[in-house]
């Protein structure tokens, strides 16, 4: 080993193999730097993307008024930077594709890190008795396995972060009569529920 050393050492202090070392030793650094911009860009990036999510859902069953009253909290969760021109919709149905709530957002929100955008809404009324009462019989539907839920609330929209990039947001939320609250029932497609509420004449921002 030593001899193979000694010999790779004596080939290396040729002129001519010296600079081809020099050249290959400088683009070696310029990788490992251009590496470390990277990795160090990304961290830096995602320190300033935002990042927003529904946080359980406060909910008020007025059963004299046949009402269901919901409130769901948007949070900008720490960690992220501000959401500018926070715009969400919420659009309710009832099997089979009933609608039975409609919410547009009303006006662009700033939210800060932490900050919190209460979404609210309510189902039947004194006029609605049998959508309330269909709601809680748990009757029909909803899809994606919810066998026992027919209320599903779909909070979908756009925001914008540092420079103005665009961001979106939809999830679902699936109420279950049995427990008597909503359940995340995951991501879904801005472009199609959006589409899907504005066929029901849910106009969507």
């Amino acid at each position: 080993m030593l001899r193979l050393l000694k010999k790779l050492w004596s080939f290396i202090k040729k002129p001519e193999c010296t600079n081809v070392a020099i050249a290959l030793a400088t683009i070696a650094i310029a990788f490992a730097t251009w590496e470390t911009w990277q990795a160090t860009e990304a961290l830096l990036e995602s320190s300033v993307v935002p990042r927003i999510g529904i946080e359980g859902a406060n909910i008020s069953n007025e059963q004299q008024s046949h009402s269901l009253l919901f409130v769901f909290p948007l949070r900008n969760f720490l960690g992220g930077g501000a959401a500018q021109n926070v715009r969400i919709n919420m659009w309710g149905t009832l099997p089979p594709f009933q609608k039975v709530f409609c919410k547009p957002s009303e006006k662009p929100s700033l939210l800060y890190p932490g900050q919190i955008l209460d979404l609210p809404g309510f189902i039947g009324g004194r006029n609605d008795g049998p959508i309330y009462n269909e709601v809680f019989t748990g009757t029909g539907t909803a899809g994606d396995g919810w066998s026992d839920s027919v209320l599903t609330i779909s909070i979908f929209g756009t925001y914008e972060g540092q420079g103005g990039r665009k961001y979106q947001y939809c999830s679902k939320e699936v109420f279950n009569p049995r427990l008597g609250l909503f359940i995340n029932a995951g991501s879904c497609d801005l472009v199609e529920e959006r589409a899907k509420a504005e066929r029901d004449y849910c106009r969507a921002n």
